[in-house]
């Protein structure tokens, strides 16, 4: 009975000092769940006025936010098909479209979006489509995006 007690009483005293540290301190940073890019292929569309060629802000802001959707991303491709029925005759449909392409090539370019094998085509001036039908006016940004792999 004695070399019981002893026993107990001994290694209580050897495993007493483990749990004399208590708890640790909380941690004091903010915990964010790591964000891994979405990296899918997506079209962008980009809006004119009547017979404009410049971007408006909303446009500008499209491409922005196409361009925060795609970080950490590699863009496999781009592609830039002009939409300009506004134009009355050929003539100023292509100068329509060749500056709206200009245009929106150098906002990709602003938004670090850039590839050497950039594709830009002009749809055909067909179809009844009223030049005051936003859709008539518009650009479509196709950016073929992928997660790259990394190790």
């Amino acid at each position: 009975m004695y070399k019981t007690i002893l026993a107990t009483i001994g290694l209580s005293l050897g495993i007493s000092p483990a749990f004399a540290d208590g708890y640790s301190a909380p941690p004091t940073a903010v915990y964010t769940q790591s964000q891994d890019p979405i990296c899918n292929p997506m079209t962008v569309q980009v809006y004119f006025q009547n017979g404009q060629t410049l971007l408006s802000d909303s446009a500008r802001r499209t491409i922005e936010s196409a361009s925060t959707s795609l970080n950490g991303c590699a863009l496999a491709s781009i592609s830039i098909v002009s939409f300009a029925r506004d134009g009355r005759t050929n003539t100023e449909v292509i100068s329509l479209a060749t500056g709206r392409i200009e245009n929106v090539q150098a906002a990709l370019v602003d938004q670090g979006l850039v590839r050497t094998d950039l594709s830009t085509s002009i749809s055909p001036n067909t179809g009844s489509s009223s030049a005051y039908q936003p859709t008539s006016r518009r650009i479509e940004v196709t950016l073929a995006a992928y997660r790259p792999d990394i190790g």
